[in-house]
């Protein structure tokens, strides 16, 4: 059957299971006449033409009364074999009298004026669901590839003619719009054991995303509330490692994975928020064991809670700090039951950057404190500041070992580096010192690897769209031709400079 026949075919079902009246696109704002003539005219022209076989009798219709009545002769009875079910199937000859010939010509014009928009419809929703087999990608050549001497920026390869992934029935297809590289992703342990499958295409880089969904799991289709997200969401999320990213036209995502973009958001700044928002949210309200729901009980029952953030112009200290001004998160409360007196914080923040930055640091991103300080131990005697609750470090080596400093973090803290060498490394010369002071004094010391989850990142969305989160990200946008000698670019600089924004989809500013 040709496409012209199913686009026929769909059409004809359209008007005559009585789709066309409630669906208010071809009534009279379009100039077409009353949605009974559309039904006529579609049943006619079905039933006379035998190669469309469309459903010419539906019982279960309010129009199917109707269509009996105003089938031609001998065209009202269902063909040798078929069955009077709620969708048993009509043929007919064509032109068996000549009385036929005149009304199926009028049936022709009516389905030629009423049903042609069908057509139209039907070709707009084609081409914004339409998946090709090939599409354009970012990737590394295929492997398999020494975790001693890890792949590089340099050899990525820009692809026209990839693989379109096929989604399993546990996940999304996702319409890339602007995809985020993340510094040191290809030489990821993960990357390097990824499956031979994987390895055997060439793994894409690129885990955080913004896009559209273009089509949903086929299990929920058995879920009574069907997916979470429909066909033409706009979503971002960050996918797992251990799979291919979102440097390419198309990637999928499980639910798990994915959140609704937030409104006020481009795509651009929606994908460059998942990594470095999950590692900030997560270190709060995962490691350090806050409340994201119950923002008062964050507070200690004497005093706010203090929180020292190092490197505070890094990605994940600016959304940490970002995070510590939301009101939804940490509230300011009333000093007094009875709801007089003054207003006190809940947290109090101590911030470190380049001397050049603090005044941006107080000012805009909030911080209590400041200090450019090298020797932090030294930097909070002679501030007078009383040691902190919890450290989000995103500098490490000589500060990581500064900040479980007693002068610095309380006994029973948390300091939670998202940079932390490894152990036998030669920025660790004191490691057994440094934990024999985490155990006798009880802290938690950890590093923090953001992992993909939906509802938090949907937490951050909710909190961005009311505006009580205001993320401040650098970010560079470039096409995803130009993403390889961007990926070198930011693999040499370390991320220093922010991020770099591949705009897969150039409709996209």
């Amino acid at each position: 059957m040709s496409h012209f026949h199913r686009l026929h075919l769909l059409a004809a079902y359209f008007a005559g299971s009585g789709l066309a009246t409630t669906s208010g696109l071809l009534k009279e704002p379009l100039g077409c006449p009353r949605a009974e003539e559309l039904e006529s005219a579609a049943f006619t022209l079905s039933a006379s033409l035998p190669c469309l076989a469309t459903p010419a009798i539906l019982y279960n219709s309010p129009c199917s009364h109707r269509a009996e009545q105003r089938l031609p002769r001998g065209l009202n009875e269902p063909s040798v074999g078929a069955t009077r079910l709620p969708c048993s199937w009509a043929t007919g000859s064509l032109f068996e009298r000549s009385e036929e010939l005149s009304e199926f010509v009028d049936g022709l014009k009516l389905a030629w004026i009423h049903v042609v928009p069908f057509y139209i419809l039907f070709f707009v929703l084609l081409l914004q669901t339409y998946v090709p087999e090939r599409m354009q990608a970012l990737h590394l050549p295929p492997g398999p590839y020494d975790s001693k001497n890890p792949p590089t920026a340099s050899s990525l390869i820009y692809d026209t003619a990839f693989p379109t992934p096929t989604p399993s029935p546990t996940e999304y297809l996702i319409k890339v719009q602007a995809a985020v590289p993340c510094a040191g992703e290809l030489a990821c342990r993960n990357v390097l054991n990824s499956s031979t499958e994987r390895q055997a295409h060439g793994l894409i880089p690129a885990h955080e995303f913004s896009g559209k969904v273009i089509s949903t799991p086929t299990e929920d289709q058995f879920n009574s509330n069907g997916p979470k997200f429909k066909v033409g969401d706009e979503v971002f999320g960050l996918l797992s490692f251990d799979r291919d990213g979102a440097a390419a036209d198309y990637t999928l995502a499980t639910e798990g994975e994915l959140a609704f973009k937030p409104r006020n958001l481009s795509f651009a700044e929606a994908a460059a928020l998942p990594l470095a928002g999950l590692t900030a949210f997560q270190a709060f309200f995962v490691h350090a064991g806050l409340d994201p729901d119950d923002g008062i009980s964050n507070r200690p029952a004497e005093r706010p809670l203090r929180v020292l953030v190092t490197n505070a112009l890094d990605e994940v200290g600016m959304h940490a700090l970002q995070l510590l001004q939301s009101q939804q998160l940490f509230p300011e409360y009333n000093t007094h039951m009875m709801g007089g007196g003054k207003r006190d914080v809940t947290v109090w923040v101590c911030a470190m950057g380049q001397r050049d930055d603090l005044n941006f640091i107080r000012k805009e991103l909030g911080a209590n404190a400041v200090t450019a300080a090298t020797d932090i131990p030294a930097a909070f005697r002679e501030n007078g500041w009383d040691p902190v609750d919890i450290v989000i470090e995103c500098r490490g080596g000589a500060t990581l070992r500064q900040v479980h400093s007693p002068v610095v973090v309380n006994d029973h803290g948390h300091v939670l580096s998202i940079c932390r060498p490894p152990s036998g490394h030669p920025e660790r010369p004191a490691e057994q010192d440094e934990r024999t002071e985490i155990q006798s004094r009880q802290l938690t010391s950890e590093l923090v690897i953001a992992r993909p989850n939906g509802n938090h990142l949907a937490k951050i969305a909710q909190l961005i769209e009311k505006g009580d989160v205001k993320p401040v990200t650098r970010f560079e946008v470039v096409d995803l031709l130009q993403g390889r000698d961007a990926m070198i670019r930011a693999e040499n600089e370390g991320g220093g400079k922010g991020k770099v924004v591949l705009r897969v989809d150039p409709a996209i500013s």
